[in-house]
């Protein structure tokens, strides 16, 4: 115990921890995990010590703080605090880019936002892939219409093609694949189908450049990064887009509402397009509330410190583990009150009627490890959740025994596991 004592005196207060496992049990024995940090936030204030196992992680709950750390010194919280023994068993080294930092953190992320900007990100370009799976899975339910479905199945499946053309070129059609056409020549200019070909482009160009050795881009590189693109877009996305509709399920009052707005600004079943996104604020308003509630990742990716620094008055040595902690920020009750109820209303100008945002709402984190997918994020949701609402009518299975609202573990928080009766509403 004097050990551990002296492990703990110069970092900021906490829970004691438990000799090996640390506080790793509180978390595991209170899912989602999150609510031992609210309880350990009111406990100990907005900075406090946790740990992993013999790893102490900083915890920052507070917005202000949070945002003279990670966004204004953003360069001194860059970092990443991996397990060296894991990463090389998982990844074969250090690979990627959500669990790689320096150098080549940095050309990777420039790299594959540049890849995707030319890909048409936040553009028109974009906004067609994303429709052309919204499409393919109205017609879908269209063709089940009347009867119940596990419909996470078929999310998956949108979102998935979605990522797979990105990545890799094709999407699926059912049990099978279809590829997109593959780049050609245009003005001199070669242009990419997918992010693999890019990636492959850029090595081949760097290695004639460069030599063999001298630069990021290689086989286990594409792997890894391929592998944090496709669970970061796939899971999140389709999870949120779940816990909508389950939202949706559980709140009569507000699937009316939805129904309402969606009925006064598109009155058919056209397909609606990013054009429609200011005129539906309500619509908006209840995808930040499903993210908001949803809150995906219970504990957020730990960022570690490039330098010595003081956070709060809490001195702060260089290497350490520091997480800005999302979901303490989302279920503040000063900031969103009464947080554990479902109310799109707290993001609906009450004099204006009009979307309202608020500044301490940041499901995709923020400063230099921000979600890099965040706009094809945005994009997917309003796009697909919109047009799932207004093309059907989503209903209980069994109107007496709703859906539960549970929350289970993966990558990131999950649903449990439902039906739901699909109803064209046109």
């Amino acid at each position: 115990m004097k050990k551990l004592y002296w492990k703990r005196r110069n970092f900021p207060p906490g829970p004691i921890p438990l000799p090996v496992l640390g506080n790793t049990l509180s978390l595991a024995l209170n899912p989602p995990g999150y609510q031992p940090l609210l309880k350990w936030k009111k406990k100990y204030g907005p900075v406090f010590t946790f740990w992993f196992g013999f790893q102490p992680t900083i915890c920052i709950t507070d917005f202000k703080i949070i945002k003279e750390t990670f966004i204004d010194d953003s360069e001194t919280f860059a970092g990443r605090l991996t397990l060296n023994d894991l990463i090389q068993i998982v990844r074969g080294g250090h690979f990627g880019v959500i669990e790689t930092e320096g150098r080549l953190w940095l050309e990777q992320k420039r790299f594959v936002l540049f890849t995707f900007r030319n890909f048409g990100m936040g553009k028109n370009l974009m906004q067609e892939r994303i429709l052309d799976e919204i499409v393919y899975l109205i017609d879908t339910l269209k063709a089940i219409n009347g009867k119940a479905i596990g419909i996470q199945g078929e999310i998956d499946r949108a979102v998935g093609s979605i990522i797979n053309s990105l990545l890799f070129g094709y999407r699926f059609e059912g049990k099978s694949f279809h590829f997109l056409q593959k780049s050609g020549t245009e003005n001199g200019i070669e242009e990419s189908a997918d992010f693999c070909e890019a990636f492959l482009r850029e090595m081949r160009q760097r290695k004639e450049k460069e030599g063999e050795n001298q630069h990021s881009f290689s086989f286990q590189q594409l792997r890894n990064v391929c592998l944090d693109l496709w669970v970061a877009g796939l899971e999140t996305t389709t999870n949120t887009i779940t816990f909508a509709i389950l939202y949706y399920l559980h709140y009569f009052e507000i699937r009316e509402k939805i129904y309402a707005e969606l009925d006064a600004v598109i009155g058919s079943d056209r397909l609606i397009t990013n054009n429609d996104k200011c005129s539906l604020p309500y619509l908006n308003a209840f995808i930040s509330e499903t993210q908001r509630m949803a809150n995906l990742l219970p504990i957020n990716f730990g960022r570690k410190t490039s330098k010595d620094t003081y956070i709060n008055g809490f001195f702060v040595p260089k290497g350490s583990s520091v997480v800005p902690q999302i979901s303490c920020i989302l279920f503040d009750e000063t900031i969103f009150p009464d947080p554990f109820t479902f109310n799109p209303e707290r993001f609906i100008d009450a004099e204006t009627k009009k979307y309202k945002k608020i500044d301490e709402f940041i499901p995709f984190s923020v400063g230099k490890r921000q979600c890099m997918g965040e706009g094809l994020a945005k994009m997917e949701l309003f796009l697909i959740i919109s047009n799932l609402f207004n093309q059907f009518q989503l209903l209980p299975e069994n109107e007496k025994s709703l859906p539960s609202l549970e929350k289970r573990f993966g990558f990131a928080l999950q649903p449990q596991p439902f039906r739901c009766k699909v109803k064209t509403r046109f």
